[in-house]
This record gives structure tokens, sequence and C-alpha cells, in this order.
């Protein structure tokens, strides 16, 4: 703190940049939280921890299904892929479904997309 013509002033001049006096009386713990809020990464990596103890704190609540449950017919299926848009515009997440063929050479399954079953991703529901 420094007196100049009777009066206190707030802001110190260190090096030629003025700083705040509380940064001299700040807490360790003060300061770890403002040099962690200048950082944007950390900042992007704090939201995304967050989201991910949400999510481990709730899964009953953002997964549709039982962690035991199987799709017998469809355990060897390869991902779908998720569209928003079709021939008409905006229709929300969907995907395709498939049909099952069984090759009669190699005697396996084989998963093709069936254009006409739209199949809506229904999100938090149960």
């Amino acid at each position: 703190m420094s007196v100049a013509s009777g009066y206190i002033e707030d802001e110190v001049t260190v090096g030629g940049e003025v700083v705040d006096e509380s940064f001299y009386y700040a807490s360790q713990w003060e300061l770890i939280g403002w040099r962690f809020r200048r950082h944007r990464l950390a900042m992007v990596s704090l939201i995304l921890l967050v989201a991910l103890y949400v999510l481990a704190i709730f899964p009953g609540f953002f997964s549709p299904y039982s962690a035991s449950r199987r799709f017998e017919k469809y355990q060897q299926a390869p991902p779908v892929r998720v569209h928003f848009f079709s021939e008409n515009g905006w229709e929300g997440p969907y995907y395709y479904g498939y049909e099952r063929i069984l090759n009669q050479q190699t005697f396996k399954y084989e998963f093709t997309e069936n254009r006409e079953n739209i199949i809506p991703i229904e999100l938090f529901s149960r």
C-alpha cells in the first residue's frame, strides 16, 4: 500500500505494471484459482470432467438399456452411422435399420442398411 499526496492508493506499480494490491494479500488457494481461471485449456478440461462425473453418477438417467441387456440378433453388427438430415431436411438424430442376411458361401451374417427403416434416437428415455 503506498501513500501519495494524503490518500491511500489501491494500485501499486511494479516493474512498469499496475498490480492490484489484493494480489499481495491473497491466499495460496486464491492465487491458484486466479491462475487456473486464466488457463483456457484447463477450464475446458474442467467442464469435460464435470460432465463425465455427472454421467458416471447418474448412469440410469442417461442410458436407455441396462448393462446386461443383449441384442442376440445384432451382436456381430457393425456400428451404426447417426444421421441428422434426410432428403426432406432436418429429421433429428436417427439411424437406418439393418437387414441380416446369411451368406451361403461363407456362412457368415452380412448386414446391409435398410433405408426404408428409419429408427429415431430417443435421448433421455427409458
